[in-house]
């Protein structure tokens, strides 16, 4: 999963979405405090926006996979990689963050709440119902689940309040072993056999244009909390 992960992400296929963060973000000045990315994965969307704001101190990748971990570790100089469950208590000092990153990730917004600076912010990146739909449509993929964003919102709501909520729709050209890595990277690669996938990409052009639909939301932490 890490390796289709990273072989994916280095396409440039969701350079959009980071851009989108990246916006966000420059919405709310950094005060030179560290960010972190809880889920981080392979460290992708914290490098690129390290790489946008030179200000930002250092950032801490969490991700539950020491796999992953590894990989983010080298994904850029001034990330510090940390295996953790996002679900438990998080080994981050409480109000030193200017920003939690949040990418198709659980989110324990309490956790995000104590970590962050009084100024501080969460930006949340959720798919929408139109996300890769062309390959949904020939693969067997967990299904986006209906209210996503209002759940989001919701689980959110005791600690923040939503100050940009963005959607992102752009089209993607994938090759077919694009589509494998997209595929073997996310959660439906443990309900996805291969040769399933070799054998429903088989027929299809060598280059196939794909949905790309999220939304960037960003929640800034309430007063007291």
């Amino acid at each position: 999963m890490v390796t289709a992960r990273s072989r994916f992400l280095a396409g440039s296929h969701y350079d959009p979405i980071a851009a989108a963060v990246v916006d966000a973000l420059a919405s709310s000045p950094s005060a030179g405090r560290p960010i972190a990315d809880a889920g981080a994965g392979t460290g992708w969307l914290l490098s690129r926006v390290l790489d946008a704001d030179s200000a930002r101190c250092a950032g801490v990748a969490l991700d539950l996979s020491k796999y992953a971990a590894r990989r983010a570790a080298q994904a850029h100089p001034r990330i510090l990689s940390v295996v953790a469950d996002i679900w438990r208590p998080l080994p981050l000092a409480s109000g030193v963050f200017d920003a939690v990153l949040n990418f198709f990730a659980p989110r324990n917004a309490s956790e995000f709440a104590r970590v962050l600076a009084p100024s501080g912010v969460v930006v949340a990146v959720t798919p929408l119902a139109s996300h890769l739909c062309e390959v949904r449509t020939i693969l067997p993929l967990l299904r986006i689940e209906p209210a996503k964003h209002e759940r989001l919102a919701a689980v959110m709501a005791d600690d923040f309040e939503m100050a940009v909520d963005h959607d992102v729709a752009f089209a993607m050209r994938l090759s077919h072993s694009d589509i494998t890595d997209l595929v073997a990277m996310g959660p439906s690669s443990h309900h996805v056999d291969d040769a399933v996938i070799r054998e429903s990409i088989t027929g299809l052009p060598a280059e196939v244009e794909v949905t790309g639909a999220v939304r960037v939301s960003m929640f800034r932490k309430r007063n007291g909390s």
